[in-house]
């Protein structure tokens, strides 16, 4: 492994401790303590989201694997795991959240 992977490998793990304290270890869509937590992109990577702290939020892998690249807001409203709550403190960091701009092409298909 070279400088350059253990420097991203470091960076992700910074990244990662950081969104687990933001919910404090629990899961920030059902509210779980798990020990597994994953990072879940807020706004899809398919989607145009960005690998970015804004962006970037610790949920259990049920929660994960059930949001898969959906919008969260349609996701998470229609799912039993919602609570406002943490719904309003998770708006904080999604309306910081930054969108890749889409290709002229994607735009107008």
């Amino acid at each position: 492994m070279d400088a350059e992977q253990l420097g991203r490998r470091s960076a992700k793990h910074r990244l990662k401790g950081k969104a687990k304290q933001q919910f404090g270890g629990k899961c920030a869509y059902c509210g779980a303590r798990s020990q597994s937590l994953t990072l879940d992109h807020i706004v899809a990577r398919s989607q145009g989201g960005l690998d970015v702290r804004s962006n970037l939020v610790a949920v259990c892998q049920r929660c994960n694997l059930s949001k898969g690249s959906r919008p969260l807001w349609d996701w998470w409203q229609a799912s039993a795991c919602w609570d406002e709550q943490r719904a309003l403190q998770l708006a904080a960091t999604v309306l910081q959240c930054q969108i890749k701009a889409r290709s002229k092409q994607e735009t107008y298909d």
